[in-house]
């Protein structure tokens, strides 16, 4: 039997944390007041695209709003300017597909929101594009998961 590391390096827990920041952001974006400089409180968007930028000049969010709404296909980036992920949303809701993409441009993961929960499968892969894990959600709740070697050996059942 293979071992395989389970454990998240640090840069990947704190992008998990930028992610988690930037869903709750979204979630409740007519109530934030002035987060790096995308809103000011209370303040009313209408049927524009809110760009966040790093230090660097390159885009960290993207995010369209629609009657003061998240509304529509929000893209958050790495800092050299690739794709991380890309979320769609409707009325400041997640719905619909999520990606989320290795800095090399790899798809890394892919899942699917139903009124901002998590449902189905949400399937993770290896740089090489092979299957490294599936989860099955219902209702936003976790289910059973399912980890692969990369060579397709079956290596965790929770």
């Amino acid at each position: 039997m293979k071992n395989i590391d389970m454990s998240k390096s640090s840069k990947e827990k704190n992008d998990g944390a930028i992610d988690i920041l930037l869903n709750n952001f979204l979630k409740n974006i007519d109530i934030y007041t002035y987060i790096e400089g995308i809103l000011s409180k209370n303040e009313t968007i209408s049927d524009t695209v809110k760009i966040l930028k790093y230090d660097n000049g390159s885009t960290k969010y993207e995010v369209p709003f629609v009657n003061s709404k998240v509304n529509g296909t929000t893209y958050v980036y790495y800092e050299s300017g690739k794709l991380k992920s890309e979320t769609f949303y409707v009325e400041s809701k997640r719905e619909g597909i999520l990606k989320h993409y290795y800095e090399s441009g790899e798809l890394e993961y892919n899942g699917l929101y139903v009124n901002d929960k998590m449902e189905g499968i949400v399937k993770g892969y290896y740089k090489s594009g092979k299957l490294k894990s599936e989860t099955f959600y219902t209702e936003g709740e976790e289910g059973i998961s399912r980890g692969y070697y990369e060579d397709g050996e079956l290596t965790i059942w929770i």
